[in-house]
């Protein structure tokens, strides 16, 4: 019977993945260990169970024939409590106004009851309310069509209830909040809506604690967390999956030999220290420099990290260099001093991740520098250090490091003054044989045209009339960031992860783009003329001084 029972659990499992590519699914399923019981039920599990929490959100209703004074009863009246797990289906414009963020607390609403999918004869007027409609075939009944009638109304939000076996489809753009419901769970909501005698309940929507529903074993054979089920689809699996592939492949390429330099172990953010390096001399003496950062947090769970996502940024100043300072722009980084630039997740533990700082290398040109690790939020903490791999005493083919970086331009305020800019002219010395131009670039904010978070940007480097550029074409994209989990985006954060950003991702580190642009300056007396534009899509910035930004630090690097 147990076997029988697992291999219907399978069955619907594999059902629910028909949707994802071939190898993604063969991938996700090689993973999965499948059974038909609770994950809290099955032997030595449960104490695991316990330490790995999720949030499950819920609506809670009272049952009777008043709504009086909250979920209580009229006359001193105790009425019984139901509680229904709530699965919120995808929404663009709201998907989190009816999932409390953890320091808003439960949200009490009034529910009403339609007559019919498409919202007409409702129990109660609906106006300011939340209403119960079942989902059904027409378009006026399919999730968008409830969200529109809803609209229409002046309704808040929408408890969708799902006819039992239904797959819950991908939604378009919706205004209000949209949740879903079992059938069953619907049919319990509305006895208790006709059971009032206004034709209204109170529903509270709040998030519960309970056991793990995923756990993962990493490619160490450790137990972890999978996330924050904010957005319910087994793709959370997948992306979870990917990511552990990332890790995987982390750990490899910190088991490779490397001469390692330890600036900060254990150090809240916004903290700094000055460090003896060795020489430059001998820094250059490998062919490659990274910053090996970990970002975790207090405690032992994803609930214990902060909950918004912020920049963190790594800065080196060698004396006698003096500090340079941030813009005041909102996030931190864009300075001509930054080595390297991260985003912090939405409320999950952390990563590692590897950045290569070859280019600016030359930056740490003094044995005596202070490195500092700066974000808005300080409730994080960090292990940093440099490693130095590819010794060319052993590997005479690698290229050598750079000797010079100089730095170029930064960002600001993205309006109609940001592209007032002078060229930027930069004579090569002697024996320079390779020119690159290495940028790092996110963009920031909102205003009124949206910029520039979700917004696509261009960013376009003319050096001696020769154009590189690099063009943020998956901000605002549903999945544009989930993908990079296989490229060490933390998956299924407590927040809107999955969207594509203007250059960034949460939870990931910011990958430098790099140009060789040797071309560009060969036959012109070896001086490179730069100048730089930026595009909102592929038209100028916004006129107005709006809400968006840009983070940019820019280098010209010279090898000989």
């Amino acid at each position: 019977a147990a076997a029988a029972a697992t291999a219907a659990a399978q069955s619907r499992l594999l059902a629910g993945l028909a949707t994802l590519p071939a190898p993604v699914r063969a991938a996700t399923v090689a993973r999965l260990l499948v059974s038909a019981d609770a994950v809290g039920d099955i032997a030595g599990l449960a104490d695991v169970v316990a330490q790995f929490p999720a949030e499950i959100n819920s609506v809670s209703v009272a049952t009777g024939s008043s709504r009086m004074g909250g979920l209580g009863g009229a006359d001193g009246e105790s009425l019984d409590t139901v509680d229904i797990t709530s699965v919120n289906v995808s929404r663009f414009d709201c998907r989190y106004m009816a999932c409390p963020w953890p320091d808003d607390g439960p949200q009490t609403v009034e529910l009403v009851a339609a007559g019919a999918c498409n919202g007409d004869n409702p129990t109660a007027s609906p106006k300011g309310r939340y209403i119960l409609a079942e989902v059904g075939t027409s378009a006026s009944c399919t999730i968008d069509g409830l969200a529109k009638n809803a609209s229409a109304v002046g309704a808040a939000g929408v408890l969708a209830v799902w006819p039992d076996g239904a797959p819950v489809p991908e939604t378009g753009a919706a205004n209000v909040a949209v949740s879903s419901l079992t059938h069953a769970d619907g049919a319990t909501l509305l006895d208790a809506i006709h059971k009032s005698s206004e034709g209204v309940v109170n529903a509270t929507l709040f998030a519960r604690e309970a056991g793990a529903l995923l756990l993962g074993i990493d490619g160490s054979g450790r137990l972890t967390e999978v996330g924050w089920p904010k957005y319910s689809m087994l793709q959370m699996v997948s992306w979870q999956a990917a990511y552990m592939d990332y890790q995987d492949e982390l750990r490899r390429n910190l088991s490779q030999p490397a001469f390692v330099v330890p600036i900060f172990d254990g150090a809240w953010i916004n903290a700094q220290v000055n460090i003896s390096l060795p020489p430059l001399a001998m820094l250059q003496s490998f062919a490659r420099a990274e910053v090996d950062f970990t970002l975790s947090c207090p405690g032992s769970r994803d609930a214990d990290c902060p909950i918004w996502d912020h920049c963190v940024t790594l800065t080196a100043t060698c004396y006698p260099d003096t500090p340079a300072e941030h813009q005041g722009l909102g996030e931190v980084g864009g300075t001509t001093n930054e080595l390297a630039r991260w985003i912090t997740p939405f409320r999950r533990r952390g990563g590692r991740w590897l950045t290569d700082i070859t280019p600016v290398l030359p930056h740490l040109n003094s044995t005596n520098c202070t490195f500092a690790l700066a974000a808005p939020d300080p409730g994080w903490v960090g292990d940093l250090s440099l490693r130095f791999s590819q010794p060319l005493a052993t590997n005479p083919s690698a290229r050598k490091p750079p000797l010079i970086s100089r730095p170029l331009f930064s960002g600001g305020t993205f309006n109609g003054q940001y592209n007032n800019r002078s060229a930027v002219k930069v004579p090569l010395p002697e024996g320079t044989r390779r020119v690159e131009l290495q940028a790092v670039i996110t963009g920031h904010g909102s205003d009124n045209h949206g910029c520039c978070e979700f917004e696509q940007t261009t960013h376009r480097f003319t050096v001696n009339g020769h154009s590189f550029q690099a063009t943020f074409a998956v901000a605002g994209s549903e999945y544009g960031c989930a993908s990079e989990a296989r490229n060490g985006a933390i998956p299924n954060e407590h927040g809107t992860w999955y969207f594509g950003r203007d250059g960034w991702c949460d939870g990931q580190n910011v990958k430098p783009h790099v140009w060789d642009v040797t071309d560009a300056v060969q036959g012109s007396g070896w001086t490179a003329v730069v100048e730089y534009t930026a595009f909102f899509h592929a038209n100028d910035p916004p006129p107005d001084d709006g809400g968006g930004y840009i983070l940019l630090t820019s280098n010209l690097v010279l090898y000989n």
